[in-house]
């Protein structure tokens, strides 16, 4: 049986700051997510925001397997690329305002459609962890013995890692696509396409080897505001122990269903 808690109350304020963490996990991954006064930036400090370096050299070349990438054919190319059905990852989110900068870390583990998301700390230590697998949402504290339970409704699995996701790059409209070719992208091809949404512009690249987003690049005019990095990524499948919650049960869809001895 999974435990229980004891108080009605604790329970409560315990499952809203679990919820509440998400929603800004989501928040932060989509593009409700701005720079300009009506999203997460400390006033005043967006004008000092740091210029955007030129360590991705952009270089269109013979493209990917002899296919030239651009604008037109390359949410096509993208979509085509098979995401493993197993995998493991660190996403760094960095927000930058004024002189200063703020690293996010989130370490996700993937196997059979179930996600666990760590959120970590500057020492790389566990504070708080989520799984979800299909429509249900499990929440817990470092060294909690109870966790929240309750339905996932629009949280996806990129969100929760706060990734743009995967499929906004799919989804962005023909006429924001500025620029798309194909670069290696730490020693990675990768396929990379920019978008203009007015004063915000994005460059999001997806590894041709996992199909997955290594990496989004969010200026405001030249200022770079966030960017997120996909590191440590390993297509080896994870041990069903890497899906336990508090009290040794394991995620439903993970071995035998959640709350079964």
């Amino acid at each position: 049986m999974k435990p229980k808690v004891t108080t009605p109350l604790l329970a409560s304020i315990g499952a809203m700051v679990m919820v509440g963490t998400l929603f800004l996990s989501f928040y932060v991954s989509t593009s409700a997510y701005r720079a300009d006064g009506t999203g997460i930036v400390l006033p005043g400090e967006v004008d000092k925001a740091p210029v955007a370096d030129t360590e991705v050299q952009h270089k269109q070349d013979d493209g990917l397997d002899g296919i030239k990438i651009t604008p037109d054919n390359v949410q096509q190319t993208i979509a085509s690329l098979d995401r493993p059905d197993a995998y493991s990852c660190t996403i760094e989110n960095t927000l930058y305002y004024g002189q200063s900068s703020h690293t996010i870390s989130r370490r996700q583990t993937v196997k059979n459609g179930v996600c666990r998301t760590d959120e970590l700390n500057p020492s790389g230590s566990i504070v708080r962890s989520t799984i979800q697998s299909g429509d249900r949402l499990y929440a817990w504290q470092t060294g909690s013995s109870t966790y929240y339970e309750g339905k996932a409704g629009a949280f996806s699995v990129d969100a929760s890692g706060m990734l743009p996701t995967y499929e906004t790059v799919i989804a962005l409209p023909r006429e924001t696509l500025t620029e798309a070719g194909s670069v290696n992208l730490d020693y990675e091809p990768c396929i990379y396409v920019g978008a203009q949404d007015g004063g915000h512009r994005s460059v999001y690249y997806v590894s041709a080897v996992t199909g997955l987003l290594k990496r989004a690049d969010i200026f405001e005019g030249e200022r770079l505001i966030r960017s997120s990095v996909m590191t440590m990524v390993s297509t080896e499948t994870p041990e069903d122990s890497a899906f336990a919650l508090p009290g040794g049960a394991l995620a439903e869809g993970i071995g035998n269903p959640s709350g079964t001895e």
